[in-house]
């Protein structure tokens, strides 16, 4: 099984006054990006009126799912950021990364990030995997990977994690 990051550049701010708002426009034009990016399902579009607070609007196919709903909030506010180098891999793509960035004195985890709910949302199960990067973290953070990957053109290894984090970094600097 592979997986994939959708990275966004969102304000937080944004998302939060939608939460719980009641407001129906907005849910369905939420349903409707998620239909966009082939997330729409019983499951997804009740939790984007669950999450929206949107009472009584529609009959749930699904229990919902808030982790989808926020993805599609997320997508339906923000910009959607480039995820080449995280797409269709295994989670273990997570740890080589991981484990290039402790090699080469990185003192981050990026899976750290990936599992960072922000605002107490959070996926039904283990999937999706919400995280975020709080805009205050950005600087320090595009530091310690920029010394990262100045060491790794240095040491000439590392290629393939490498450029996974320098398209991280690129998302830091678009957001």
């Amino acid at each position: 099984m592979s997986y994939c990051v959708m990275p966004f550049a969102v304000s937080l701010e944004r998302i939060r006054s939608a939460l719980g708002g009641g407001d129906k426009n907005l849910a369905r034009d939420v349903c409707a990006t998620l239909g966009s990016l082939g997330l729409r399902n019983g499951a997804s579009a009740a939790g984007v009126y669950e999450l929206l607070g949107v009472v009584g609007a529609r009959k749930a196919t699904a229990p919902a799912d808030p982790g989808y709903a926020f993805e599609g909030l997320c997508a339906h506010l923000g910009d959607m950021l480039s995820n080449e180098r995280w797409s269709s891999m295994r989670m273990a793509w997570f740890e080589g990364v991981d484990q290039a960035l402790k090699e080469l004195g990185g003192g981050v985890s990026l899976w750290s990030y990936f599992c960072k709910a922000p605002l107490g949302i959070h996926a039904k199960g283990d999937f999706p995997t919400i995280g975020h990067v709080a805009q205050a973290e950005m600087p320090a953070l595009r530091e310690k990977l920029g010394a990262a990957l100045s060491a790794a053109a240095a040491a000439g290894t590392h290629d393939a994690e490498a450029s996974a984090i320098a398209e991280f970094v690129s998302c830091l600097e678009t957001a």
